[in-house]
């Protein structure tokens, strides 16, 4: 049973049924004062607090000194329940920096060994495989994490500015119409079941995710409500193409046929090769439908909801593919 009780230093200082003073540091560390004399606890309790501090300041200086490759142990462990492609991602990204910049002192890593990283991968991906200004960008995102937890836990003071290179602009790839109109024929003859897969991705600009978990329970008549990126909620107005697309209405259940997502992405490109369409997978849908919707002139903003794009500048994206395609085909009335 705790009797009186008072503050030092923040830390609780309380008197138990024998009426021994106690000091508590944590849920777990506590110990006595071995006095029952309240001002001598007081006294005794400074003592204590000083030397407890003392010992966290040599913890935090031997922990400053550990390597990359220790603190990544233990900063593994704690995101053990995360998604197991991001645990990848942060293996890959920290072996990519540790093979450019070599294992040292957590302490000694400065911002100049992430300009050396960017650069020196952007050279091997001109020389060797393809590294990308995005992949790169992807490492130092993670790698950013990485550090920022060392900072709040106290293994480094200062978090090195991480720096992402200018991303690269490149326009999204969009299906033609003889290509779309290919498709369905393909489709109608040999798999019709996908081919109204394919019809709802071009009609609704959905992800190949957000079609997997489209279910009947979402589907409101003229909407259905889908869940994109993080799994976050919006709502896809539906066409009448898109509408036929989805088949007779059901009360409950999946609306599409439910399998591994690498089973659309493998089933479409089988598809499309047999039609002659090349270098173009299941989510240049997306990008396609987006283009379409801006063809037909609906408002840029209204296509970013439907869509469900964060930051209105990816949509504007396909705002340059209409301008390209535009210019391309005044191409052929000036060649006249």
């Amino acid at each position: 049973m705790i009797m009186a009780s008072f503050k030092i230093h923040g830390f609780p200082v309380y008197q138990r049924g024998n009426k021994v003073w106690y000091i508590k540091f944590s849920r777990t560390q506590k110990r006595s004062l071995k006095t029952t004399d309240k001002k001598q606890a007081k006294a005794i309790a400074e003592i204590a607090v000083e030397k407890y501090f003392q010992k966290k300041i040599v913890s935090i200086k031997k922990d400053q000194r550990k390597l990359i490759s220790e603190y990544f142990l233990e900063y593994s462990r704690s995101r053990e329940t995360l998604a197991l492609s991001t645990i990848q991602m942060d293996k890959t990204a920290m072996a990519m920096f540790l093979d450019v910049i070599g294992d040292k002192s957590i302490v000694d890593v400065t911002t100049k060994d992430f300009e050396t990283f960017s650069r020196i991968h952007l050279q091997r991906g001109n020389k060797k495989k393809a590294v990308t200004r995005t992949t790169i960008n992807s490492y130092l995102t993670h790698l950013k994490v990485f550090f920022r937890q060392a900072g709040k836990d106290g293994i480094i003071q200062t978090v090195p500015d991480i720096k992402k290179l200018k991303a690269e602009t490149r326009l999204p790839v969009i299906l033609t119409t003889d290509e779309k109109e290919n498709l369905f024929q393909y489709c109608k003859e040999h798999d019709p079941e996908f081919g109204r897969i394919i019809r709802f991705a071009l009609f609704t600009g959905c992800r190949r995710s957000e079609i997997l978990s489209a279910r009947w329970e979402n589907f409101y008549g003229f909407t259905i409500k889908v869940f994109g990126k993080g799994l976050k909620e919006r709502m896809v107005p539906l066409v009448p193409q898109a509408k036929k697309a989805m088949g007779t209405p059901k009360r409950t259940g999946p609306i599409f046929f439910q399998c591994h997502p690498d089973t659309y992405t493998h089933r479409f490109k089988k598809y499309a090769r047999a039609c002659g369409i090349h270098g173009k997978s299941f989510h240049k849908m997306r990008h396609s439908a987006a283009t379409s919707m801006l063809e037909a002139g609906i408002d840029i903003n209204v296509i970013q909801q439907i869509l469900g794009h964060t930051d209105i500048a990816t949509t504007k994206i396909y705002a340059k593919v209409m301008e390209k395609f535009m210019v391309s085909e005044m191409k052929k009335f000036g060649s006249l």
